[in-house]
């Protein structure tokens, strides 16, 4: 079976992609940050469509969780085939008002932690 990783699946964009990818016939790991629940749920649903899943809590924005989240898709699958760098975070407050170090987050969990996962895979 091929093999999809999808950051930031627990909910959302990264929910549904992780299913539609389970109803073309991949096994999925699922990624969470913080909703392990959400993420479980999605896992359970990709098993219902006749798919292997597997949750990896990482944040994506530190390299080395980046990493296991990679080798325990491919410790769980044998390999990777695909890898979509869904995870995402926002900061609802004026621009004017977002401190530098929020701004850093964002642009890390955003942007960055798609070449750092990608670069990993």
């Amino acid at each position: 079976m091929p093999v999809a990783i999808v950051t930031g699946s627990s909910r959302g964009l990264g929910r549904a992609t992780a299913l539609q990818f389970a109803a073309d016939g991949y096994d999925v790991a699922v990624n969470y940050h913080t909703s392990e629940g959400q993420a479980e749920d999605v896992a359970n649903a990709v098993r219902d469509r006749g798919q292997q899943a597997v949750v990896v809590g990482a944040d994506v924005a530190d390299p080395d969780a980046a990493a296991r989240l990679v080798a325990e898709a491919a410790d769980a699958f044998g390999s990777v085939d695909h890898v979509v760098n869904n995870a995402g975070i926002d900061q609802h407050v004026y621009t004017e008002h977002l401190d530098p170090d929020d701004f850093d987050r964002v642009m890390d969990v955003n942007v960055n932690s798609a070449f750092t996962v990608t670069k990993a895979a």
